[in-house]
């Protein structure tokens, strides 16, 4: 018993593995009532979207985010789970998503992937999540690739 665990643990850090965030009934609720498509999964189907959205916001680093709410972090988790929907699930743990674009020099130099957000275009872009259909919503989403910075970022890696 004491070698199993062990065992998972040193597996856990060598790894780097990453625990994923727990969605409570709020979470759930709200992504009934704000993303249609998400409301018409079937229970297996919820399971993997609720599954890529905690890993999400597990390994996502973000600086700046002092006047963000869980319920934006929601809205763009849940965009991007819906972006990348019928694909492998991917890790974000070298993007920095930053709701400012003043960034430092020093932070700059660092390798990481940064996607710079605004509350209003994550609220423009849910304006759309309201199809029942998941594929037609992330086709959707896919059009702002153009006008959405974003958006463009996270679909050229």
């Amino acid at each position: 018993m004491i070698a199993l665990w062990y065992w998972k643990k040193v597996a856990k850090n060598t790894n780097n593995k990453v625990s994923s965030i727990a969605l409570n009934t709020n979470d759930r609720f709200f992504l009934e009532k704000n993303f249609s498509c998400y409301f018409f999964l079937d229970k297996s189907d919820k399971i993997i979207f609720e599954n890529r959205l905690g890993l999400f916001l597990a390994e996502i680093s973000s600086i700046d985010s002092e006047s963000v709410n869980r319920i934006d972090w929601l809205k763009l988790a849940s965009i991007v789970v819906i972006l990348f929907w019928n694909t492998p699930y991917k890790s974000y743990d070298d993007y920095i998503f930053t709701w400012n674009k003043n960034i430092s020099n020093e932070l700059k130099k660092i390798r990481y992937t940064y996607v710079f957000l605004k509350k209003e275009e994550l609220d423009y872009i849910l304006s759309s999540c309201l199809d029942e259909n998941i594929f037609v919503t992330k086709e959707k989403i896919i059009s702002y690739k153009k006008s959405s910075e974003f958006i463009d970022v996270l679909c050229s890696e």
